[in-house]
């Protein structure tokens, strides 16, 4: 397993974590190529505290589209995080 980089190391440019390294496959005439299996991102957890009301307004609107508040407030920060990269 490798390790993450910490936090502040990301933002002052230090990455000096590298992805696992994909075993090589050989490749014969009899059988087909392998493709890498894809790796899976970590769900952590995020807890933001708002008021009441609010959290109530979220839960209706995510229902009234027939989504759970969790998938409302990662669509929000991804479009948030992208919008500040423009």
């Amino acid at each position: 397993m490798t390790k993450r980089p910490k936090l502040g190391a990301v933002f002052a440019g230090e990455t000096s974590a590298s992805p696992k390294p994909v075993p090589d496959v050989p490749v014969t005439p009899t059988s087909p190529p392998v493709a890498p299996a894809p790796t899976v991102e970590k769900i952590v957890q995020l807890n933001v505290a708002v008021p009441e009301s609010l959290r109530r307004e979220v839960k209706i609107k995510a229902l009234q589209r027939g989504q759970d508040m969790n998938t409302v407030v990662k669509e929000l920060l991804t479009a948030w995080v992208r919008d500040l990269e423009k």
